[in-house]
């Protein structure tokens, strides 16, 4: 489980991913669209079912400011904002957790660090703290190393392809593709690694 804990590994794991940057300015644009990009940062975050909870009484309020409740119009906003608030809550503390398990796996020798530590350190630092650099290296450096959970491989492929590093993303593809087992999983693998293929043509 990535950092020992649930939530960051589902974010990790199963959520797309996001910025603070990119939070932020979806949350701003969403108030003029009366919360629908909150929907969508919470989908982002692996937290769906939040974004609904926070878009669903906006449209209710909206919704009554119509039909003669003017003053209801100005609770929307006010929602809208701490249901931002909350969505940058959630990604400080999948950045915090991050840090903490980078943390851990650095202060172990080089030695005892296995490929799916590395693998870990790479992708918390691609998507959860946006350090590109640092995740290619990682990733670069598991190239060296043999082994390595399929799942964490196709994902590390997907960082390197968003970094348009489309040779080095197609051999994670091929090494996750050896020793997935899982159906959906190795038909995810083709996906991305067609879609590398083809870009690096």
């Amino acid at each position: 489980m990535i950092g020992r804990n649930e939530e960051l590994n589902d974010y990790v794991l199963k959520a797309q991913g996001i910025g603070r940057t990119g939070l932020n300015v979806m949350c701003c644009i969403g108030v003029f669209i009366f919360g629908w990009l909150l929907a969508v940062v919470f989908s982002q975050l692996g937290k769906k079912g939040k974004g609904w909870l926070y878009l669903v009484p906006m449209i209710i309020l909206l919704s009554l400011s119509r039909h003669g409740n003017a003053d209801l119009a100005f609770i929307a906003p006010i929602i809208y904002i701490v249901g931002c608030i909350h969505a940058n809550v959630i990604l400080s503390r999948y950045q915090s957790l991050a840090r903490q398990r980078i943390a851990e796996i650095d202060q172990s020798a080089s030695s005892a660090q296995s490929t799916d530590d590395i693998l870990e350190r790479g992708l918390l630092r691609a998507k959860v703290l946006r350090q590109t650099d640092q995740a290619i290296s990682d990733f670069v450096n598991v190239l060296s190393l043999s082994g390595g959970d399929p799942q964490l491989l196709n994902l590390a492929g997907v960082q390197l392809s968003s970094a348009k590093r489309f040779g080095e993303a197609k051999q994670f593809f091929e090494r996750a593709w050896e020793t997935a087992k899982d159906e959906a999983l190795m038909k995810q693998i083709k996906k991305n690694q067609a879609f590398a293929e083809k870009r690096m043509k």
